[in-house]
């Protein structure tokens, strides 16, 4: 197995509240975590979906249209097949045969991904805890990170 380190401080990602649509260190949901990372640690603006968290259907809809048309926002992404670091980990919450995606981590070392969950807030969950959850590995197109 290879050994992924992070260089970024990982632990004040940690422990933020869950808040549906929360964008802050007050309360985040799991697409507003990614998005705060980037931002704060590599001044990457991602887009932003406007989705509640807890629409799930509406969150598979969308990653479904933004992978099978090219000339939407997550062709920014370039689907990878093992985890690098800070790249997007996709999950499937219930194993819902139906849906492809409905959340999202970060990858943040060979054994842990960090993200944003109702029942715990922001956290790190291993990958051989959800290995049936995740769906694919995506990381930034052109990343420099």
């Amino acid at each position: 197995m290879v050994v992924l380190e992070s260089t970024v401080n990982i632990s004040k990602y940690v422990g933020i509240p869950f808040k549906d649509m929360g964008d802050s260190l007050d309360g985040i949901d799991c697409w507003h975590l990614i998005k705060l990372f980037y931002k704060n640690e590599f001044d990457i603006e991602l887009d932003d979906y406007y989705i509640s968290a807890l629409d799930t259907d509406k969150i598979n809809e969308q990653f479904i249209k933004e992978k099978n048309d090219s000339s939407l926002k997550m062709n920014q992404w370039i689907e990878i097949d093992n985890p690098e670091p800070y790249c997007l980990v996709l999950i499937n919450l219930l194993n819902n045969p139906n849906i492809f995606c409905d959340h999202v981590g970060i990858c943040v070392d060979s054994e842990h991904f960090l993200h944003a969950y109702r029942k715990t807030g922001s956290c790190l969950g291993k990958f051989r805890r959800w290995k049936s959850h995740i769906k694919g590995f995506y990381k930034l197109n052109n990343s420099w990170y």
